[in-house]
């Protein structure tokens, strides 16, 4: 049997899974899917009480409050494909991606504005090391820094 070479139709496939928690044998995977956004989601943070924010293609946010059993979807509020999320503690959820906008929540991902236009740089990654120290990254070098919890950010590398 010989396959074509390309197909004509594109298949999405999206798949959640998620480390039981809840009385199941410990280490375990169970199937969960968020169903509530079509799109491609590439990013996942959660703060170790239950709540979750995934984000991915075309402004894609879903939120989980429950460990995963259940998710909405919230509003970026401008368009971005975005490639990374950071939650700390309390409410607040950072996002960043191709635009080069970091994206803040401060009501655990339902709603969104924009925190800061660094450039048209790709902010591919944002992390925190502690909640008021985080880190952000982008192409071509581009390494951000922030003290505040994400509210101010300085370029470290041209």
């Amino acid at each position: 049997m010989t396959m074509p070479a390309t197909c004509s139709r594109p298949l999405l496939l999206f798949v959640v899974f998620a480390l039981a928690a809840d009385g199941a044998a410990a280490g375990t995977w169970r199937f969960e899917s968020p169903r509530t956004h079509p799109e491609t989601l590439v990013s996942l943070s959660g703060d170790g009480s239950g709540n979750l924010v995934a984000v991915g293609a075309d402004s894609a946010v879903v939120v989980s409050n429950d460990g995963g059993r259940s998710w909405k979807l919230g509003r970026l509020g401008g368009r971005d494909h975005l490639l990374s999320v950071a939650m700390l503690p309390g409410q607040s959820v950072l996002a960043v991606g191709t635009s080069g906008t970091v994206w803040r929540s401060e009501d655990g991902g339902l709603g969104w504005r924009p925190q800061a236009l660094f450039s048209a740089t790709t902010l591919r990654g944002i992390f925190f090391v502690h909640p008021a120290v985080g880190w952000a990254v982008g192409d071509m070098g581009a390494i951000f820094l922030s003290r505040d919890a994400g509210r101010l950010w300085g370029r470290l590398s041209q």
